[in-house]
């Protein structure tokens, strides 16, 4: 697969800085829809004497409302989002390793077979 360990340090190194880059881009919009929640908890705590109702309207707006980064309109990125995402590619990693140990051990078998000659 790689001509050199030179070929081999820099596929990993990229392909960790390019996962890097991604994973902080998506958490950093991710917040937005933490952050647009948080004035809730503040606006749930202003006194009686001053609540009026505006708050409440902010209020139910905060809670309804979906303030997120989206892509089209197609989908939005959420924590629930990152986290289904990072499944899946984990679960790709995970069998792409098991498919090339596979494949590496039947190409040692074939080669085996080539050296020994055929059994008799």
């Amino acid at each position: 697969m790689f001509e050199n360990q030179l070929e081999k340090g820099y596929f990993m190194f990229s392909s960790g800085y390019i996962l890097f880059k991604t994973g902080t881009v998506s958490l950093y919009a991710a917040s937005i829809n933490d952050a647009s929640k948080s004035p809730a908890i503040y606006l749930n705590n202003v006194p009686s004497k001053y609540y009026n109702n505006e708050i409440r309207r902010l209020l139910i707006q905060i809670s309804f409302d979906n303030v997120v980064l989206s892509g089209c309109k197609m989908f939005t990125i959420t924590r629930g989002l990152l986290l289904n995402i990072a499944s899946a590619i984990v679960a790709y990693e995970l069998l792409l390793l098991q498919l090339t140990s596979m494949l590496l051990e039947d190409d040692k078998e074939n080669r085996n077979r080539e050296i020994d000659g055929p059994q008799l």
